[in-house]
């Protein structure tokens, strides 16, 4: 399950198509788009791109609304500028003035830093960057920052058509879907895009939801899945769950820190609450437009379609860098969707989430996720891995299988697990003895308690082990073979 805001301030805004950040799209996407319009427009791309990563400016955003106030460069008649000016954005140009009435620069270059600093003044409050020379002559007539989203330049504040951010919103949706674009960015062609897969909570405080299915150790087995499937297409892909957290805030925002060099954070997660299906949350129009293709694919599983959702409130869209969005696969607490989740496997939903983020289908032949080793593999057995590496530094390879170096770090720790510890990994004992029957559900507190120490015992009873409550190796491998 998503963590929402933990706080919002009065003076927040909730962002739906953020002006500065990191471009999404590339040049040739970019060009690629306007001669879908206009086959004879001049090459500006790479200029406004320059520009764009001085003043961290987002290509897309800039490049529709020269496209918009251009009319795709072909201008018109009747327009106020002409390609001559390299005016890109009507600066100067004010209702009632007559042909070439607004402002002219003297190069394509100049007209373009223009344009960019006359746009930065509205999303931004900050000085000019360092090393830039101020040549835009109406950028004091600007009140400052008053527009960081696209959809803040309406209004009368960029321009008089009250129309004006409708039309800029409509003419980046159309950039961002365009197939030509999309395939671009994420096939296994040239460009290439960088992923980062956020596997939801993962420790005691930030823990997960809980049902017929575990929330923590799934999400983790979908993203690496996940993780190993792009990497086998040609992307980046890196795993930005933190190893450890004081809180859930702090786990959340280790998350975006590490995302922020990204071009996608792709948080999974599990829901509860008794409802069936998936959903996929997203803030921005490029990330609507993302997760609209992830959830595709998981409903094309079997999954209820439980539609896109705003995730302006979700801290780790609302604070990230990259495009951003939020995958709840299925609800861990209700039985048909989790005997559907068993059924397909988190291989085959890991390869619907990649589908929808990449346009491609996975094949086993393109990855390395399948295997003729008639060794048993245990999502489970993996999650434990994991809390060992956190809680203890055993510094295991994430296999999934209790191999010699896993059996060894538990005899490691047999001493350590005693009343009143406190670990991750007592915590994974404790839902495999709610799974057993031993223990009450909601009991998983990540303390060895009194009720802990005695449904081990009454286990180790059953199983006909010592009856000691000690978590010695012959109690380890009723959990790991069990």
């Amino acid at each position: 399950m998503y963590q929402q805001m933990m706080k919002i301030d009065k003076g927040d805004v909730l962002m739906n198509a953020p002006i500065n950040g990191k471009s999404t799209v590339t040049v040739e996407q970019c060009e690629a788009f306007l001669r879908k319009q206009n086959s004879n427009a001049p090459l500006l791309a790479s200029i406004y791109k320059k520009y764009c990563d001085i003043y961290g400016i987002r290509l897309e955003c800039i490049w529709v609304q020269m496209c918009l106030e251009t009319n795709f460069l072909r201008y018109s008649d009747t327009s106020i500028t002409t390609l001559d000016m390299h005016n890109y954005a009507g600066l100067g140009a004010v209702d009632g003035n007559g042909r070439r009435q607004a402002l002219s620069f003297d190069t394509e270059d100049e007209g373009i830093r223009c344009h960019v600093q006359h746009l930065y003044a509205y999303c931004s409050s900050k000085p000019l960057p360092k090393n830039e020379i101020l040549i835009d002559p109406r950028f004091k007539y600007v009140t400052r920052g008053t527009a960081p989203n696209i959809e803040n330049l309406g209004n009368g504040n960029w321009a008089s058509d009250k129309a004006y951010a409708s039309k800029l919103l409509n003419l980046l949706n159309q950039l961002l879907m365009d197939d030509n674009i999309v395939t671009q960015r994420n096939s296994g062609g040239n460009i290439m895009s960088k992923f980062a897969i956020d596997p939801g909570h993962g420790f005691y405080p930030d823990t997960g939801a809980e049902g017929y299915l575990n929330e923590q150790n799934c999400a983790l087995d979908i993203a690496n899945k996940v993780i190993s499937k792009l990497q086998a297409l040609g992307h980046t892909a890196f795993n930005v769950r933190p190893s450890s957290a004081s809180s859930v805030t702090e786990s959340l925002q280790k998350r975006c820190d590490a995302s922020a060099n990204a071009d996608y954070l792709v948080s999974i997660h599990l829901n509860a609450g008794g409802g069936k299906g998936s959903e996929v949350f997203a803030m921005s129009t490029a990330g609507k437009t993302l997760a609209s293709k992830v959830l595709t694919s998981l409903v094309a599983l079997g999954f209820v379609n439980r539609g896109v959702k705003d995730g302006s409130n979700l801290y780790v869209i609302r604070h990230s860098n990259p495009v951003s969005i939020l995958i709840e696969v299925c609800f861990v607490d209700t039985q048909s969707d989790a005997n559907l989740y068993n059924s397909l496997g988190s291989d085959k939903i890991a390869s619907a989430i990649v589908q929808g983020l990449t346009g491609q289908t996975v094949t086993s032949k393109t990855t390395s996720t399948t295997t003729t080793s008639t060794v048993k593999i245990s999502d489970a057995i993996k999650a434990l891995q994991y809390d060992l590496n956190i809680d203890y530094n055993a510094k295991l390879t994430l296999t999934g299988v209790a191999d010699a170096a896993t059996i060894s770090a538990l005899k490691g720790i047999e001493s350590i697990i005693v009343k009143g510890h406190k670990s991750s990994v007592v915590k994974w004992i404790q839902q495999k003895l709610i799974g057993y029957g031993y223990l009450a559900k909601g009991k998983d507190t990540g303390i060895y308690d009194e009720a802990t120490f005695q449904a081990v015992t009454n286990m180790q009873k059953n199983w006909g082990r010592a009856t000691s409550g000690i978590l010695n190796q012959e109690t380890w491998s009723i959990f790991l073979n069990n």
